[in-house]
Protein backbone atom coordinates (compact mmCIF):
# COMPACT_ATOMS: atom_id res chain seq x y z
CA UNK A 1 0.00 0.00 0.00
CA UNK A 2 1.38 3.10 -1.01
CA UNK A 3 1.27 6.49 0.86
CA UNK A 4 1.44 10.13 -0.78
CA UNK A 5 2.00 13.12 1.09
CA UNK A 6 0.90 16.17 0.00
CA UNK A 7 2.57 20.07 0.51
CA UNK A 8 0.53 22.97 0.02
CA UNK A 9 1.74 26.35 0.38
CA UNK A 10 -0.35 28.74 1.35
CA UNK A 11 -0.68 32.27 -0.08
CA UNK A 12 1.62 33.90 1.85
CA UNK A 13 4.53 31.72 0.98
CA UNK A 14 3.96 32.14 -2.57
CA UNK A 15 3.81 35.78 -2.13
CA UNK A 16 0.18 36.32 -3.51
CA UNK A 17 -2.13 39.03 -2.47
CA UNK A 18 -5.33 37.09 -2.63
CA UNK A 19 -8.35 38.39 -0.40
CA UNK A 20 -11.62 35.70 0.51
CA UNK A 21 -14.30 37.55 -1.65
CA UNK A 22 -11.63 36.94 -4.44
CA UNK A 23 -11.11 32.93 -3.48
CA UNK A 24 -15.10 32.70 -3.25
CA UNK A 25 -15.61 34.42 -6.64
CA UNK A 26 -12.97 32.16 -8.54
CA UNK A 27 -14.34 29.23 -6.98
CA UNK A 28 -18.13 29.78 -7.45
CA UNK A 29 -18.75 30.33 -4.20
CA UNK A 30 -21.54 32.95 -3.05
CA UNK A 31 -20.31 35.26 -0.32
CA UNK A 32 -23.15 36.03 2.12
CA UNK A 33 -21.12 38.10 4.72
CA UNK A 34 -21.09 40.72 2.49
CA UNK A 35 -24.65 41.86 2.30
CA UNK A 36 -24.46 42.88 6.09
CA UNK A 37 -24.01 46.22 6.47
CA UNK A 38 -23.25 45.69 9.74
CA UNK A 39 -23.31 43.63 12.97
CA UNK A 40 -26.63 45.33 13.61
CA UNK A 41 -28.31 42.93 11.36
CA UNK A 42 -26.14 39.61 12.57
CA UNK A 43 -27.15 41.27 16.33
CA UNK A 44 -30.98 41.29 15.21
CA UNK A 45 -30.91 37.64 14.17
CA UNK A 46 -29.32 36.16 16.81
CA UNK A 47 -31.57 38.54 19.41
CA UNK A 48 -34.50 36.70 17.54
CA UNK A 49 -33.25 33.29 17.81
CA UNK A 50 -32.49 33.60 21.61
CA UNK A 51 -36.03 34.62 22.61
CA UNK A 52 -37.40 32.21 20.00
CA UNK A 53 -35.73 29.53 22.00
CA UNK A 54 -36.29 30.74 25.26
CA UNK A 55 -39.70 30.90 24.75
CA UNK A 56 -39.68 27.60 23.37
CA UNK A 57 -38.01 25.93 26.43
CA UNK A 58 -40.32 27.48 28.64
CA UNK A 59 -43.53 26.04 26.95
CA UNK A 60 -41.72 22.95 26.50
CA UNK A 61 -40.94 22.53 30.32
CA UNK A 62 -44.69 23.79 30.97
CA UNK A 63 -46.10 20.96 29.12
CA UNK A 64 -43.68 18.68 30.35
CA UNK A 65 -44.30 19.28 33.96
CA UNK A 66 -47.55 20.28 34.09
CA UNK A 67 -49.08 16.67 34.89
CA UNK A 68 -46.41 16.65 37.84
CA UNK A 69 -47.96 19.37 39.04
CA UNK A 70 -51.41 17.42 39.61
CA UNK A 71 -50.16 14.76 41.01
CA UNK A 72 -48.46 17.25 43.48
CA UNK A 73 -51.92 18.83 44.07
CA UNK A 74 -53.55 15.46 44.86
CA UNK A 75 -51.15 14.91 46.92
CA UNK A 76 -51.54 17.91 49.19
CA UNK A 77 -55.56 17.13 49.22
CA UNK A 78 -54.56 13.70 50.18
CA UNK A 79 -52.35 14.98 53.16
CA UNK A 80 -55.53 17.06 54.00
CA UNK A 81 -57.38 14.31 54.27
CA UNK A 82 -59.32 14.36 51.36
CA UNK A 83 -59.05 10.61 50.62
CA UNK A 84 -61.63 10.15 47.68
CA UNK A 85 -59.54 12.62 45.93
CA UNK A 86 -57.80 10.72 42.40
CA UNK A 87 -55.24 11.32 40.36
CA UNK A 88 -56.47 11.69 36.25
CA UNK A 89 -54.62 8.39 34.83
CA UNK A 90 -53.89 9.32 30.83
CA UNK A 91 -50.91 8.04 28.57
CA UNK A 92 -48.67 5.05 29.12
CA UNK A 93 -45.26 6.46 30.41
CA UNK A 94 -43.49 7.08 33.55
CA UNK A 95 -46.05 10.13 34.70
CA UNK A 96 -49.15 7.35 33.91
CA UNK A 97 -47.65 4.80 35.87
CA UNK A 98 -47.07 7.18 39.16
CA UNK A 99 -50.36 8.51 39.25
CA UNK A 100 -51.71 4.94 38.69
CA UNK A 101 -49.53 3.63 41.82
CA UNK A 102 -50.72 6.93 43.91
CA UNK A 103 -54.34 6.14 43.41
CA UNK A 104 -54.13 2.66 44.61
CA UNK A 105 -52.03 4.40 47.54
CA UNK A 106 -54.98 6.29 48.27
CA UNK A 107 -57.44 3.68 47.83
CA UNK A 108 -55.51 1.92 50.51
CA UNK A 109 -55.87 4.54 52.80
CA UNK A 110 -59.23 5.07 52.09
CA UNK A 111 -59.88 1.50 52.98
CA UNK A 112 -57.63 1.74 55.68
CA UNK A 113 -59.45 4.46 57.12
CA UNK A 114 -63.10 3.22 56.72
CA UNK A 115 -61.76 -0.23 58.92
CA UNK A 116 -60.72 1.86 61.57
CA UNK A 117 -63.75 3.56 61.77
CA UNK A 118 -65.61 0.20 62.01
CA UNK A 119 -63.79 -0.91 64.94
Amino acid sequence: MAFAIFAFKTSAELGLEVSAQQIAKNSGIEVFYGDWESGSALLEVALALSAFAIISGILISYHLTRRIHKLVDLVKRVQEGELTARADVRGDDEIAYLADNLNDLVRHLENENIRSKDV
